[in-house]
């Protein structure tokens, strides 16, 4: 089994139950796939995050009182696992793009001048495992059912409001800001290896990647 097998494994077994068989144009509307520009530059100046080297795309939808997750990589959507339903308060029709990855042990503390060059506005808080094993962790960075035009950094804003909804430690709000606090540094202390940095696009769902750092 290859490595992007065994994520996508580990990811249906994590996150999902049953097959969902009703999709309505609403549904539809909201699977919708995650498209990739390959970059040749950074983008200091746009909104950006990165992409785990071992991961899987998933969105998570609140419909009614039905929390449901579509699986990018076999275009398959199911019930969710009570372990990622999204709270009962919830908004229905939000939509969530995320990766599924695996957090391993870290040191506990970052580094406070690290912290002090985050932008402000921007939630410096980033996932990490708490036990040595290797943990599963839904990472949440962006909101695919906002209006059609809304900012990138608008969507970020709309999505920090809506962690209240999420299941922690599982499922987390990934941090989402500038591009230049994308540094080595910043990026040696994450819980898991990185594939690259990946722009976050003013038009939902459309992410620019640059592989290495």
């Amino acid at each position: 089994m290859s490595e992007s097998e065994d994520i996508l494994t580990r990811a249906i077994a994590t996150l999902t139950g049953d097959l969902c068989l009703r999709v309505g144009p609403e549904l539809i509307a909201q699977c919708r796939p995650v498209e990739f520009v390959e970059e040749t530059r950074p983008f200091p100046e746009s909104a950006a995050t990165w992409v785990c080297a071992s991961h899987a795309f998933f969105t998570l939808i609140k419909d009614r009182s039905t929390t449901l997750v579509f699986s990018h990589s076999n275009q398959t959507l199911y019930y969710a696992s009570p372990a990622v339903e999204l709270g009962r308060d919830c908004p229905s029709g939000v939509a969530l793009l995320c990766q599924f990855t695996m957090d391993s042990k870290m040191d506990s503390k970052m580094d406070s001048k690290m912290d002090s060059k985050m932008d402000s506005k921007m939630d410096s808080k980033i996932d990490r495992a708490e036990s040595g094993t290797p943990e599963p962790r839904l990472l949440v960075f962006d909101v695919l059912s906002c209006p059609m035009g809304t900012p990138a950094m608008a969507r970020g804003e709309h999505l920090r409001a809506l962690a209240v909804h999420l299941q922690q430690p599982l499922c987390c709000v990934q941090w989402v800001g500038l591009g230049r606090y994308l540094t080595a540094a910043f990026v040696s202390r994450l819980p898991h290896p990185v594939k690259g940095l990946c722009q976050i696009s003013d038009e939902a769902g459309k992410l620019g990647v640059v592989r290495g750092i």
